[in-house]
């Protein structure tokens, strides 16, 4: 394993002992139907998933989407669980949705553009309204944050900075949105960057810097343990590459997110996070959508899809400590324990 500063070092409970973070994307009712109007009945169904959290000492991160903050009995809901210490609120921008409005010139996919298509001024305004309307709804300033569709850039980090964030989670490692996308819609590409907890740069959020804002990476790993010189050839391969389906169907070889996917195997999820885990992450960080709670979405389509979904969450939890994790970090906890331990401490070492 090689040293280097792009490292967890959470000590929140046990200077070894990892942590899992659950992160979550609160946005309306299966937004990317395109629908004429928004709604957010999903929010309703939080204090049934929060049941879950309870019963396993987890306290996640709900990142909240401007429209769920302007909707007032969403926020009583999150505001509710909050104050008793039982998750944070952050900030989760769709800039597609969140004033001030543009069209941009040449977008064919102008309903759910990523935030570095806008001008720089119109980006800077979409970040002050999510902020402040945030501000308003719950009466602090939010210090943790995802971009909606993970799009992140140098000088969204930069805003992070100017808005006072400390922490963020808006980068898949080995993920690359610019597959099958033309080049003027073309997503971030985060194939190179870090698996473990690191501080951007101010010009890619890809590559760790001093920039003062410290990203933790949703977890995505691979399921089955191989030299470095091959993850690193996967990392910038293809999904459709003919040798790396080769090595799904005969080597068992996938990359799998650390999330509640009701059609992935567990045993897949928990292989992928022990890979993580073994290359000395120190964290596993699940993310997924409160959008998924409720049915006739693309995500679900029956009340029971919705109850197997809840299931799979529990299971997730089950399976993170089964393999050392301890639950009850919020994301701005670990990613202050990063800088404290980073800063006052002796590094661990992350093998990327």
């Amino acid at each position: 394993m090689r040293p280097t500063h792009n490292t967890d070092r959470s000590e929140l409970k046990g200077a070894s002992c990892p942590k899992l973070l659950v992160t979550i994307d609160t946005e309306p009712d299966d937004e990317w139907a395109c629908k004429p109007t928004l709604t957010t009945e999903n929010v309703r169904e939080l204090p049934r998933l929060q049941e879950i959290f309870d019963r396993h000492g987890v306290r996640p991160t709900y990142f909240v989407s401007y429209a769920v903050a302007r909707d007032l009995e969403a926020t009583e809901i999150l505001a509710a669980i909050r104050s008793e210490g039982k998750c944070e609120i952050g900030s989760h921008l769709h800039p597609w949705n969140t004033p001030p409005y543009f069209k941009i010139s040449g977008e064919a996919r102008q309903s759910h553009a990523y935030l570095y298509r806008y001008p720089e001024e119109v980006q800077r305004g979409k970040f002050e309204t999510l902020h402040g309307q945030l501000a308003k709804a719950f009466g602090f300033e939010p210090r943790s944050h995802r971009a909606g569709r993970y799009g992140l850039d140098g000088y969204g980090v930069r805003l992070l900075k100017e808005f006072g964030y400390s922490v963020d989670s808006s980068v898949p490692p080995m993920i690359n949105w610019c597959h099958g996308q033309a080049a003027d819609e073309a997503g971030p590409d985060f194939r190179r960057a870090p698996l473990g907890s690191y501080e951007l740069s101010d010009d890619d959020p890809s590559t760790p810097g001093h920039g003062g804002v410290i990203e933790v990476p949703v977890s995505v790993g691979y399921t089955r343990a191989m030299p470095r010189c091959m993850v690193n050839w996967l990392k910038v391969q293809r999904p459709e590459n003919l040798a790396v389906r080769a090595l799904g169907k005969l080597c068992g070889i996938r990359k799998r997110w650390f999330r509640p996917f009701p059609h992935v195997p567990l045993e897949e999820a928990r292989l992928a996070g022990q890979w993580l885990l073994n290359r000395g992450t120190g964290f596993l960080n699940m993310m997924f959508h409160s959008s998924e709670l409720i049915p006739n979405t693309q995500y679900s389509k029956t009340e029971a899809e919705v109850d197997a979904f809840l299931g799979v969450i529990e299971k997730m939890i089950i399976v993170a400590g089964s393999l050392g994790c301890r639950n009850g970090a919020t994301l701005a906890e670990f990613g202050q324990e990063h800088k404290r331990t980073r800063y006052g401490m002796a590094l661990h070492q992350v093998d990327q």
